[in-house]
């Protein structure tokens, strides 16, 4: 081969050596990036080690999901200042929905009805007895305290259970009840730790003679008359 030929062969060499590009350093991809310096760039396998730790704690604070990616310095700023919920906290318990469960207290007593005609003879009856429908149920009715009106007076048996009842009675007999007498106890059902408020209206009351009498009723808890 010439000296000439060599020559030529060389130069053809430096000048395919100078026009293929220089290998790119990732110092100089991340200096180009406005988000950190080049000298913070951690390295390619280290980066790629902290994203699980950073996603878990993510996950562990309870923290809102979003389309931001979490490397960002903003998303890491917003995340450092939300306050973490502890891992596994249960939401507490409220007050309300543990009374709500509470059994209520159930009581039982007895109502006395008493009618008053001063002098007169009582000899037959009729009254409505009524309470609030979710404090008292009636479970039973038995007579009163004169001979006359001893026996149960008369009902509808399918105002037991309900929270209304109208009671009547009557009787011939010579002897009958005069002045305040007890003609009729109501057994109940309470509900409730306070005494609900109990109506009592007298729509009948006869003499021997068959006549209306003035009469006035009352109803008292406990047998008090």
């Amino acid at each position: 081969m010439s000296r000439s030929h060599v020559t030529i062969t060389a130069g053809l060499c430096m000048l395919l050596l100078s026009l293929q590009p220089a290998p790119a350093a990732f110092p100089v991809a991340w200096a180009s990036c406005p988000c950190r310096p080049a000298a913070e760039a951690p390295a390619p396998r280290a980066r790629a080690a902290s994203l699980p730790q950073r996603v878990a704690w993510v996950r562990c604070a309870s923290a809102p999901l979003s389309n931001e990616p979490t490397n960002s310095p903003e998303a890491h700023t917003r995340q450092a200042s939300r306050p973490a919920a502890p891992c596994g906290a249960q939401p507490a318990t409220s007050r309300s929905s543990t009374q709500a469960g509470e059994k209520p207290i159930v009581r039982f007593t007895a109502y006395d009805v008493f009618i008053d005609t001063a002098n007169q003879p009582l000899a037959a009856y009729q009254l409505e007895l009524a309470a609030p429908p979710d404090r008292l149920s009636i479970v039973g009715v038995e007579g009163g305290q004169h001979p006359a009106f001893a026996a149960p007076p008369y009902y509808d048996p399918a105002a037991l259970t309900r929270n209304r009842i109208i009671i009547a009675a009557f009787n011939t007999a010579k002897d009958l009840p005069t002045g305040k007498t007890r003609v009729a106890r109501v057994h109940v059902r309470l509900v409730g730790d306070q005494d609900p408020d109990v109506q009592i209206k007298l729509t009948v009351s006869t003499g021997s003679d068959g006549n209306d009498i003035p009469a006035k009723a009352t109803v008292v808890r406990g047998g008090k008359p």
